[in-house]
């Protein structure tokens, strides 16, 4: 809270932020930004939504939730207006509601803090769902192949492209594995993060050798 401010108003929005600079997209100034399971997270509401879609959408990112499909009435669907929470949702945030937003790491603020097998099951859960919408899309994209090319083109870059919100997850999933004493699950994980943030990206290549440096490790245990 601000220095000058030296009480809550009696009625408004009262909002904190742990950043000062701006959302890193122009779209993120209409839909917020948070860090996926971090602290930071910037909403700028409109001042007629009363009902504050978007700042509750955000929140849940700093608790775990993930975009699952366009295709599921959900909460975390950013482009739909409904307030459902999903069942994956509410299963990842049955887990992580004990966390903490304290100094230190997401070790220390949320794996110490959680039941981290309940976790990595709700997480991988959670994931899977993503990825049957994508190989969805990809069949859609065959099928659309017999009338339209560059349809068929379009269809399967949504489905097999990167993505940088999934991959984010991916990442946060494959440490949550490793902890739960799943290495062999966590480290083709870390690879599909990799896979998902581009081979090209500073990200990807960062977590190809993290996946590498995992199974080298763990190799030499076995």
């Amino acid at each position: 809270m601000s220095a000058s401010l030296e009480r809550a108003p009696l009625d408004g929005i009262l909002a904190g932020f742990t950043r000062r600079d701006s959302p890193r997209t122009p779209l993120a100034h209409r839909l917020g930004e948070a860090e996926y399971f971090g602290r930071e997270l910037m909403v700028r509401i409109d001042p007629d939504d009363l009902e504050g879609r978007t700042l509750a959408h955000e929140v849940l990112h700093l608790y775990g939730a993930m975009h699952l499909s366009d295709e599921i009435p959900s909460l975390m669907n950013p482009m739909a207006v409904d307030w459902t929470l999903d069942s994956h949702t509410a299963r990842i945030l049955r887990v992580t509601r004990e966390r903490r937003f304290g100094p230190g790491s997401f070790e220390r603020n949320v794996l110490a803090r959680v039941d981290v097998p309940a976790l990595a099951d709700a997480l991988v859960a959670a994931i899977r769902v993503n990825v049957a919408f994508r190989n969805q899309g990809l069949e859609e994209a065959t099928e659309a192949a017999e009338e339209s090319r560059w349809s068929a083109a379009l269809r399967a870059r949504a489905a097999t492209g990167e993505d940088r919100p999934l991959a984010q997850v991916a990442e946060y999933t494959a440490v949550v594995l490793l902890r739960a004493d799943r290495p062999v699950e966590g480290i083709r994980m870390m690879e599909n993060a990799a896979r998902l943030w581009g081979p090209r990206t500073r990200e990807g290549r960062a977590a190809k050798a993290q996946a590498d440096a995992w199974r080298a490790a763990y190799k030499s245990f076995n």
